[in-house]
């Protein structure tokens, strides 16, 4: 995300969006809660329709003049972000390594974004580029940082502004950390973006089936009133199921102050869940709301494959734990103090996790971030849940700790007792692996997006797959980059996107080194992959 401190300015605060605000009952600390499932309070709010936008029409952004800057990674103190110790994990329902499924990237897609184009199109040099990337099965769209891109098949468009798409109104508020959602069910694509001016998240969803065609646009300001103008709700990531759209992100505020100043101190993860028929057609838009839970970091909601009415949030300790937690959301928000029920679910004891070391790259001394063990991403498909996130670890016949990919499976989630069905591992010796995030292919097939890196390699974009309860094929390369990094800072989420219509194609997307008319030296690269 952005700071205020990286361009020396105060940036003034909007006058809130929400209206209609109503708090529930006093929040319990998750720290000192029994290991029972347990319910979470809320607040009720609303938010107009800010207007909508056409993406086929949108007027070139006339912004400050250009500017460098590398965006911080905002992370917990180490002492943060522990929930209650839940029960040990039922033992996992298979051992078994094999068969392995193959994996078949197809031809990486062209014209996808670096950060030239956020200097032609956008305010300036930004690092890194932040993912996020979705398809409707004809057309796909990407989003880093402040520029976005549609595709007609593989025919690349025009690169445009997401200042101008996410705030017509306010083309100079400081934006950061996009992200892209696919809807099957509503046949719709659900976006946001976080505006530290305003103090939270700007919700757009298409109007059609169609991301070239008109969306609507939610301003949202974080209303808790435990943090000072929405305070600074860092790293929203939104998931969608039948009845709801989730957003989960993590709040800094500093007291008494808005935005995201250096005195800005972590408060917690909260939850906004927002009445996803009342967005699709363009209404005021009840929705409900926690106060920063301090005993959680990242909750993630869950990207929806079919039908389902609970949405859920998972989440992982900060720093070294072997704790993976749940929340769960039930109801549809209708202005009632009742209308959802979020409740904390045990905790379900995982394989060990710990953060991650920086990873090498070719012909630098220069590392790259690898990020934290934060959850990357979280997806549901009946009631399987995969949690993707980085790790580090040491590789099978390796001398040393490296950057590596995990992907938690969870089972039976429907139930009062989910069961850990398998910890999977993405590793090689003397290899980096960064940023996954991981997809369910209808019922039995787990699809992960990964960066990878090495002292021989530049950052690039790898895939791998596997049957649920299985091991996961060899890690597989998508497209190679080209050029070493020249600021350290990678990520710091990467996307995958099931391609609609099939259960074996998926795409993948995430940041490469590469050369892009700019002197931070990044690309990102896009593909579409095959399981068989």
């Amino acid at each position: 995300m952005k700071r205020l401190v990286t361009i020396g300015a105060t940036i003034a605060l909007f006058s809130a969006p929400v209206v209609g605000v109503a708090a529930g009952s006093a929040s319990a600390s998750p720290r000192s809660a029994a290991r029972v499932s347990r319910a979470v309070a809320t607040h009720t709010a609303t938010v107009r329709l800010a207007g909508t936008v056409n993406a086929s029409a949108l007027p070139r952004f006339t912004g400050a003049g250009h500017q460098a800057f590398r965006l911080p990674l905002r992370r917990a103190p180490q002492s943060a972000a522990r929930g209650v110790r839940g029960p040990a994990a039922a033992a996992s329902a298979s051992s078994a390594q094999g068969p392995l499924v193959t994996v078949t990237p197809g031809t990486p897609l062209a014209g996808t974004l670096g950060d030239g184009d956020n200097i032609t199109t956008g305010p300036g040099e930004l690092t890194p580029p932040d993912m996020g990337f979705s398809t409707n099965g004809t057309k796909e769209i990407e989003l880093i940082n402040d520029v976005g891109k549609i595709w007609n098949g593989t025919t690349p468009g025009t690169a445009f502004s997401l200042a101008t798409f996410f705030s017509p109104s306010a083309p100079s508020d400081f934006l950061s950390d996009p992200f892209v959602k696919w809807d099957v069910g509503s046949g719709r694509f659900f976006a946001g973006i976080f505006d530290v001016s305003l103090g939270g998240e700007i919700m757009a969803v298409s109007t059609t089936s169609d991301p070239s065609g008109t969306w609507n646009l939610y301003r949202v300001r974080y209303p808790s009133t435990t943090v000072t103008g929405g305070g600074c709700p860092d790293q929203g990531k939104a998931g969608v199921d039948s009845n709801v759209v989730g957003l989960g992100f993590n709040e800094f505020a500093a007291t008494g102050v808005g935005g995201c100043p250096n005195t800005a101190t972590f408060r917690g993860a909260a939850i906004e869940v927002f009445n996803k028929a009342e967005m699709m057609a363009g209404a005021t838009v009840h929705f409900v709301y926690t106060d920063p839970q301090s005993g959680y970091f990242s909750l993630v909601p869950a990207d929806t494959q079919g039908s389902s009415t609970t949405e859920f949030f998972a989440s992982l300790d900060y720093g070294t734990s072997t704790q993976l937690h749940q929340v769960t959301s039930v109801g549809v928000p209708l202005g009632g103090p009742t209308d959802v029920t979020l409740t904390v679910l045990p905790d379900l004891t995982v394989k060990s996790y710990s953060n991650p070391p920086k990873a090498p790259q070719s012909g630098t001394t220069k590392k790259i971030d690898s990020g934290d063990d934060r959850t990357q991403n979280v997806s549901m498909s009946g009631t399987k849940l995969s949690l993707a996130a980085t790790v580090g670890c040491k590789p099978k016949g390796d001398t040393a700790k490296r950057a590596c990919g995990r992907v938690y499976e969870v089972d039976d989630t429907s139930t009062a007792a989910p069961l850990l069905k398998k910890s999977l591992t993405i590793s090689a010796v003397g290899k980096y692996f960064i940023y996954p995030a991981a997809t369910i292919l209808g019922t039995n097939t787990v699809a992960v997006s990964i960066g990878q890196s090495s002292s021989s390699t530049f950052g690039s974009l790898y895939t791998t797959a596997g049957t649920w309860g299985l091991a996961l094929a060899g890690p597989v390369q998508v497209q190679a980059g080209t050029a070493k990094n020249t600021t350290g800072r990678y990520g710091d989420y990467f996307a995958v996107a099931v391609q609609p219509g099939t259960t074996n194609q998926y795409w993948v997307a995430g940041e490469i080194g590469g050369t892009s008319g700019s002197t931070f030296k990044w690309n990102t690269a896009a593909g579409v992959v095959t399981v068989s």
